[in-house]
């Protein structure tokens, strides 16, 4: 079995934050998390901030970055966005 492809990881993580999304609105709402393999890595009001960390910390291994917000489960947009290395301190 290979590894997942981008799509199907961001995929994958995108249904672990709506499975958990009470757990996260109550622990992080307002903020933004970063979930890799089922588990919040980190989290931030500022998404610039959080994304240049991530982007440091697992380079260009898929990371869902999202918004925790109260309400019904909605569409989460992938942007697929890669940070040019030159931006990261």
């Amino acid at each position: 079995m290979g590894s997942l492809s981008e799509a199907e990881a961001i995929h994958t993580e995108t249904e672990t934050f709506w499975a958990i999304h009470t757990e996260l609105v109550a622990q992080y709402a307002g903020q933004h998390v970063a979930m890799y393999k089922g588990q919040v890595v980190d989290h931030d009001l500022d998404v610039v901030k959080l994304a240049l960390r991530i982007r440091k910390r697992f380079g260009t291994e898929p990371v869902l970055i999202a918004p925790v917000k109260p309400g019904p489960r909605r569409d989460l947009q992938w942007r697929g966005v890669r940070l040019p290395q030159r931006e990261i301190v």
